[in-house]
């Protein structure tokens, strides 16, 4: 165990070595303490350094170049559909409050036509209450089924009697029925 500590030791002090003499003076100044660890001259160590690790680190420098300008490309492109992305749920938001407010605009003139149409089912109503029931159930017997029906059932139950009493007979039977059916 020992002599692989020290081997490796070695090995890292020969790096550290190399890339200092790299630096000039700096590395001229450590050769003497490179002697006394390694007891040879430091001249004859340093050429030992394999080529090969020094290619391996600058083919491992190149990599990682590499994927750092991928990933600077990658986070560019996410960057780019990150504010894509928000651009569209803001107009996607906006297109939400349009329709929002154009459903309750809508909601609004339904309420408002449904109540002008019961204000005016309450008008027919209280015409017809006014008139002579033969003249009713001759309108009634007319008219659309659905709407006879809506204002029939208006119509005070006396007043219905009489009405359902003007309509020929096969006529009541099918009002009376149609009556029947609504509830």
């Amino acid at each position: 165990m020992p002599g692989k500590i020290g081997s490796i030791f070695t090995f890292l002090l020969l790096v550290f070595i190399f890339f200092i003499t790299l630096t000039g003076t700096l590395g001229k100044l450590l050769y003497p303490t490179v002697e006394k660890i390694l007891g040879k001259p430091a001249e004859e160590v340093i050429p030992q350094i394999n080529v090969k690790y020094i290619q391996d680190y600058q083919d491992i420098a190149k990599n990682l170049e590499q994927k750092k300008r991928e990933l600077e490309l990658r986070e560019a492109f996410m960057e780019s559909n990150i504010e894509r992305i928000e651009q569209r749920i803001k107009d996607l938001n906006d297109e939400q409050q349009k329709l929002i407010s154009q459903a309750e605009v809508l909601g609004k003139f339904a309420r408002e036509k449904n109540e002008q149409a019961e204000k005016n089912l309450d008008n027919v109503t209280k015409l017809y209450a006014k008139m002579p029931a033969e003249n009713v159930a001759s309108i009634l017997s007319k008219m659309d089924s659905k709407l006879a029906i809506k204002i029939f059932r208006r119509i005070k139950p006396a007043k219905a009697a009489l009405i359902l009493g003007a309509l020929q007979k096969d006529e009541a039977v099918k009002f009376s029925s149609k009556l029947a059916d609504t509830y």
